[in-house]
């Protein structure tokens, strides 16, 4: 883990981070980690979230961020934390790509989503040519900026 640590409430203890090997972003398939959330860009989420929470500007974030150890900060107005995974996107085209599911959650939603009589078949990975390995865990980037100001903060 890096300098910078985002804290939410969540049963899981998730939280998100930055890390001391920015190489790790590096790779197209990124599923190595301990289940938190790595983010290559954790200082320019703490401008944002503290600019609009406590007016500071980014000069004051970065001195926090240089101070180190435990300079915890919490946010008067609480932001809401929704964290998802998806094996399956439609861009705006309506073209649906598939990804490995890594975690193995699809077996296990799929009876929910699509009632208790129903099975359902997961792709192969060759099944989809825009699926493969190399594309399995990071969808390409929408071409809207549909994430606004934090797209890009958790790796390319």
């Amino acid at each position: 883990m890096g300098k910078v640590k985002f804290l939410y409430p969540n049963k899981h203890v998730v939280y998100m981070h930055d890390t001391i090997r920015p190489d790790l972003f590096k790779p197209t398939v990124r599923a190595v980690g301990h289940n938190c959330i790595r983010m290559e860009k954790p200082s320019r989420l703490a401008e944002i979230l503290l600019k609009e929470d406590k007016g500071w500007d980014a000069q004051k974030v970065e001195n926090l961020i240089d101070k180190g150890y435990d300079s915890a900060v919490n946010l008067d107005h609480p932001v809401p934390v929704h964290t998802t995974y998806f094996t399956a996107v439609v861009d705006d085209q309506g073209k649906v790509t598939t990804f490995a599911d890594i975690y193995g959650l699809d077996r296990k939603v799929a009876p929910v989503v699509l009632g208790n009589a129903a099975t359902y078949e997961a792709p192969a990975d060759d099944a989809n040519p825009e699926s493969n390995a190399a594309s399995a865990v990071r969808p390409k980037a929408p071409k809207k900026n549909v994430a606004g100001s934090i797209q890009g903060l958790f790796g390319q």
